[in-house]
């Protein structure tokens, strides 16, 4: 039967079957909820809650202040829809902002629709569905032709309930399969040499800048940034990857060290010799310092000390530092400081910056007064084959970031976690070695839900593998985990479903 239908028939049929014989994707006509001011407040106090630790209840705020239809909500909701981490909030955003509607609203959800997340885009285009007016529709019949399929299908479904001729709209979508988009740009390649280098070049193979941060600027989505490492030592820049360089999940944005040239090593510290302190009248060593600094470390053959930042300067005790003002009190106790002395400029060496599918590899860091690597709201994200060591909180840290991987990594000394995986489901953690570090060798933690930690050595840390505040549904298979202080895989606060296979 369905072989005797005309593609225009089929076409209706298959968005019909979607979206429910295409009725309204959301109860956009009911009347909305009484609400008082003092309760929308509260609302809005819980969405703007800066940790993760109540992020249901901050989507649960954002789709309480929809249905209330609480317009004074509609710049809040536009923000946090623009540039909350968390995406499953700023799909709760789109939904209100739905519900709401306004000139504000439609904007805010025309401009989610770059979102590179599909399930943000998705709730945009629901939302859009009750405001279809020409400038939307207008959008939307752009868009198609440039959308994954998904979207696509959600922007036609909208588009139909808009009264658009389902011809059109049907050759909109054939369109969007038969142009002609080229080749993927992937073949661009920007070339960092801190020795030979120089900032003035174009960044091509014989003639590469210098410096890491002139080569993200040359450096375009889907392109790949090779890295060459320093004969003089660690490369000292802190690096950001921006979300402008954003990848697909088929065609990444590169980030890694350049084959044949020696290995690049992060590091995002000044040096600054033991003679230039001075002891002050309370007995700590005193540096004037003009720039704001993050950490101090001190390395004396293979050992590294990691001075932490006191609460505050009169809590300073031995072994911690505190800065302010123009000067940097470090106590080291009764002893005189040894070997050398870093001083942190950033908190993160490598940061991944909510630029999604973006590839990290053969990079190694080390002397990060927060984390080494750091996805930062960067859907699938990846750390492959890098070396971290001596970070004052994570090696390395996956936060927001759904569907990242790391695999191949070293990380060790790190006073806290090795590897810390943070609100971010389906993480895998493969082939990597965690070791001698504070607490955790690997942790997941809020929400990392199906998280997998698989092949991994676990030496020597305080704790061996954890998921707590309900990250569910954990797999670790085929791990080595072994003289750590507590060598088993623990499951607590919330966290239920972990399977634990062939670890020893």
């Amino acid at each position: 039967m369905l072989r005797n239908l005309s593609s225009t028939a089929l076409f209706l049929l298959a968005i019909c079957l979607l979206v429910g014989a295409c009725a309204p994707a959301a109860d956009q006509t009911g009347d909305a909820e009484a609400v008082s001011p003092a309760q929308a407040q509260q609302w809005l106090e819980t969405l703007a809650y800066p940790d993760d630790d109540r992020d249901f209840e901050r989507r649960l705020a954002a789709v309480q202040l929809g249905l209330s239809r609480y317009e004074p909500a509609a710049e809040e909701l536009a923000k946090r829809l623009a540039g909350d981490i968390d995406l499953q909030t700023r799909a709760a955003c789109a939904f209100a902002l739905g519900r709401i509607g306004g000139d504000r609203a439609k904007d805010a959800l025309l401009a989610a629709l770059n979102d590179y997340s599909e399930h943000v885009q998705a709730a945009a285009i629901n939302a859009l569905a009750g405001m279809a007016d020409q400038k939307v529709i207008k959008d939307l019949s752009n868009r198609m032709q440039l959308n994954n399929e998904k979207p696509a299908l959600l922007m036609a479904r909208v588009l139909l309930q808009a009264g658009v001729p389902a011809a059109d709209v049907q050759n909109m979508v054939e369109h969007r399969h038969t142009q002609d988009v080229g080749p993927p740009p992937y073949e661009q390649f920007i070339y960092v040499d801190p020795d030979r280098g120089s900032d003035d070049n174009a960044g091509s193979e014989s003639k590469p800048v210098k410096t890491i941060a002139r080569g993200l600027e040359l450096l375009e989505r889907l392109g790949t940034l090779m890295i060459a490492g320093s004969a003089r030592g660690a490369i000292r820049e802190a690096v950001v990857v921006p979300q402008r360089l954003h990848g697909d999940s088929d065609l990444l944005t590169r980030i890694m060290a350049w084959p044949g040239k020696p290995r690049p090593l992060l590091q995002p510290t000044v040096a600054a010799k033991p003679d230039q302190f001075a002891k002050n009248k309370e007995g700590h060593w005193s540096l004037k310092i003009e720039k704001p600094i993050y950490g101090v470390f001190m390395a004396d053959g293979g050992k590294v000390k990691i001075f932490p930042r006191a609460e505050s300067k009169d809590k300073l005790q031995p072994g911690a530092c505190w800065w302010e003002a123009g000067e940097l009190l470090v106590d080291n106790g009764d002893k005189p400081f040894s070997g050398s002395l870093e001083l942190a400029f950033a908190e993160d060496a490598l940061r991944i910056e909510r630029a999604g599918f973006v590839r990290v590899s053969g990079i190694d860091v080390r002397y990060a007064p927060d984390s080494g690597l750091d996805a930062n709201g960067a859907w699938g994200a990846s750390f492959l084959d890098c070396a971290v060591s001596y970070c004052d909180r994570h090696g390395i840290f996956v936060y927001y970031s759904p569907d990242s991987t790391v695999r191949d990594c070293r990380v060790q000394g790190c006073t806290y976690q090795g590897i810390s995986v943070r609100s971010s489901p389906r993480t895998m953690i493969s082939r990597c070695r965690s070791t001698d570090n504070g607490v955790d060798g690997l942790l997941f933690l809020y929400d990392s839900d199906s998280c997998v930690a698989g092949d991994n050595v676990i030496m020597r840390n305080r704790r061996a593998i954890s998921f707590i505040e309900g990250s569910d549904f954990g797999r670790v298979v085929g791990n080595v985990i072994k003289d750590n202080q507590q060598n088993q895989v623990q499951s607590q606060t919330g966290s239920s479903g972990t399977y634990v296979a062939e670890s020893r």
